[in-house]
């Protein structure tokens, strides 16, 4: 009896910490902020959004603390819906082991913040997304269907984004975004670029330079050509164009065995989509939503 009581009384001390090194899926509990603070060298998974975590305090916080960076061990970060946070403090940057820094609004989220230089110093940065938190465009904008408008407020991604030489994802998608930051074309080891729900309606050579591509998103843009050199992309093995304008693919994409080919809604006739189909006889088309034989069509 005394070694069972003794064996549960060890099974509920190594439950009782919030976060652990061991469990790099532990999520914190309501008051994760501040438990982490009070031991910061524990943390390896870090959420911080007042809807999730019912941590009121974060729903009205401009700047996190500069004890942040104390977070040596941390690997995972995720902020959210913090409608009133302005910035990403300094000391970011001396979270050398972080690899994935997630800043994702939730629907009808106005959070707009600026990221600092120092992030260019987190070299085990894998994923980085910054998916409608970076909001770029002068003027107010309002989603579709959303009764909230965006925040105002002008955000450049810094320089140093270039440096984070071990990114493999990077998402961008949602910020109004008119021209791709050129800083990306120095992201050798990028396999997964997000730009989806911008203003984009030019797409850079430098993109066609970007060799580790195997996933380029670009749907809801202004799009009606993309560069030849996009063909140079061998590794690639999906393309989303949906929702942009009518145009012609650069020929070179045919070269590229595999790859496929998202153009849903793209107002393609079935005529089109079987002139597509004959131009690039390697790539698998989607079509989806779109006229076709037997409705939605694959390659």
């Amino acid at each position: 009896m005394k070694s069972s009581l003794v064996f549960l009384a060890l099974c509920s001390f190594w439950a009782a910490p919030v976060f652990s090194q061991d469990d790099y899926t532990a999520q914190p509990k309501s008051d994760s902020l501040k438990h982490a603070l009070a031991n910061p060298e524990a943390v390896v998974k870090l959420t911080l959004d007042p809807y999730k975590t019912q941590d009121l305090d974060l729903e009205d916080m401009k700047h996190l603390p500069r004890q942040i960076g104390n977070f040596v061990n941390l690997r995972e970060l995720r902020i959210s819906c913090m409608e009133q946070l302005e910035e990403l403090p300094v000391e970011i940057g001396q979270l050398r082991n972080l690899e994935k820094l997630i800043i994702q609004n939730g629907i009808d989220c106005t959070m707009n913040i600026s990221v600092p230089e120092s992030i260019g110093n987190l070299q085990n940065l894998t994923v980085l997304n910054l998916t409608a938190s970076v909001f770029s465009r002068e003027d107010g904008y309002r989603e579709p269907g959303s009764t909230v408008k965006r925040s105002a407020r002008v955000k450049k991604l810094p320089m140093a984004l270039g440096n984070l030489q071990n990114l493999q994802e990077l998402y961008l998608s949602e910020n109004q975004i008119s021209a791709i930051p050129p800083q990306i074309a120095s992201l050798r080891n990028l396999k997964v670029l997000a730009l989806d729900n911008n203003n984009l309606r030019v797409i850079p050579l430098f993109v066609g330079g970007m060799q580790s591509l195997q996933k380029l998103s670009l749907s809801f843009n202004h799009l009606h050509s993309l560069p030849e050199n996009l063909g140079d992309l061998q590794n690639l093995k999906e393309l989303n164009l949906s929702f942009n304008r009518l145009f012609t693919l650069p020929q070179g994409l045919s070269t590229i065995k595999g790859l496929r080919i998202i153009m849903g809604n793209n107002a393609l006739s079935l005529p089109m989509q079987k002139a597509y189909r004959s131009q690039f006889p390697y790539a698998k088309f989607d079509f989806a939503n779109q006229e076709s034989e037997g409705g939605n069509e694959g390659g």
